[in-house]
């Protein structure tokens, strides 16, 4: 993945998906999961952590998952 034009893309992919199954009455954590699905197809585990960083819940990923 490059690093600039990657990650814009992975985080573009990611928040339509969040939006889409927002739009589509999701809860927020099924939005989330929706979004890593979409991520972790484009990007692998390294776009997913990328995905976390940027909604902000790798801490509460790792506290409550992990």
């Amino acid at each position: 993945m490059k690093v600039a034009g990657g990650a814009k893309a992975l985080a573009s992919k990611a928040i339509a998906a969040y939006k889409a199954a927002r739009a589509a009455n999701k809860s927020k954590g099924a939005a989330i999961a929706a979004a890593s699905e979409v991520v972790e197809a484009s990007g692998g585990e390294q776009a997913v952590s990328l995905m976390l960083e940027l909604f902000s819940l790798d801490s509460v990923v790792s506290g409550c998952f992990l």
